[in-house]
């Protein structure tokens, strides 16, 4: 019996290209794979259903998308979120206060059926708005702006995120850390300006790793294969059978992985699928969760 592999790609710097967008060829080549091949594939990312559906809207996907670091479950077919995972009001409250206590305003994300409600502040950066402004276009994400973010306002939120110069996120993550908030903190580099910071805040024991071990379980995967360019994709590449890294990551991602190949500019992940996808899952449909 041939293995069943499952395939995971981080999206930025990974399986998109250098203008954040699929090619033409990498769209083509996978849904060969996916529909007349049967390979198991699926992409592991910090975005949220907001500009992941439109940016994968041209590939024929069967399984679900690793949406948000891992806090979420997408289901492409249905349109909709198949799980999530949320954090306490309590452990919200104390993430607000070491934000204040950095002078920071973080974006705080609470779901609303299949939207993202993100809160924030009046006063955002205009590197903020520069990020936000394109993301909450879509019927997916919608923005809400107070004068202030009580932990009340957001319940069940499912995201705290903030960017700004790296060592200012990495230092709210420190903290995170050291006081022990029940939460799952990642500081990792802006792909496009590494001197800036993106700080990401879930629920206890969620990113990409845990997700996917989750999704092999339910497909009945017997090995993972996983392609990354950051270090929010670090946890994926430990528990992978094998961990690939593009030619652009970043050199810790490099050492972690078990193999590097060519730059995302080049369909490197798409590539490598081809040339080394084996299967026995041709007529795999994803089972209702």
């Amino acid at each position: 019996m041939k293995e069943r592999t499952l395939f995971v790609s981080d999206m930025d710097g990974t399986l998109l290209n250098s203008q954040s967008e699929l090619s033409p060829s990498t769209i083509e080549r996978l849904n060969t794979l996916i529909n007349d091949k049967g390979v198991l594939f699926t992409v592991a990312t910090a975005r949220t259903p907001a500009t992941a559906t439109i940016l994968m809207k041209d590939v024929k996907s069967n399984i679900p998308y690793i949406l948000m670091t891992g806090a979420a479950l997408w289901d492409p077919q249905q349109s909709c979120f198949s799980n999530v995972r949320t954090m306490s009001n309590e452990a919200v409250e104390q993430i607000l206060e070491v934000f204040a206590k950095h002078h920071v305003a973080p974006f705080v994300y609470r779901r609303h059926g299949n939207t993202l409600i993100v809160h924030h502040s009046h006063n955002m950066t205009e590197r903020e708005k520069a990020f936000m402004e394109p993301r909450v276009q879509t019927p997916l994400k919608q923005l809400r702006l107070c004068d202030k973010i009580a932990a009340h306002d957001v319940d069940e939120a499912m995201l705290v995120f903030s960017l700004g110069p790296y060592p200012a996120m990495d230092a709210i993550n420190k903290e995170l850390r050291e006081r022990g908030v029940a939460c799952s903190p990642a500081c990792y580099y802006d792909i496009d300006d590494s001197a800036q910071g993106i700080l990401d805040i879930y629920a206890p024991d969620t990113n990409k790793a845990s997700a996917i071990k989750r999704l092999a379980n339910e497909l009945g995967a017997t090995r993972i294969v996983v392609f990354g360019d950051n270090r929010n994709d670090l946890s994926m590449m430990r528990i992978a059978d094998h961990s690939v890294a593009v030619a652009n990551a970043y050199d810790e991602v490099k050492a972690q992985a078990d193999e590097v190949i060519g730059c995302n500019d080049d369909d490197a992940v798409v590539k490598w699928i081809e040339d080394n996808s084996q299967t026995d899952c041709s007529n795999f449909k994803w089972p209702v969760i």
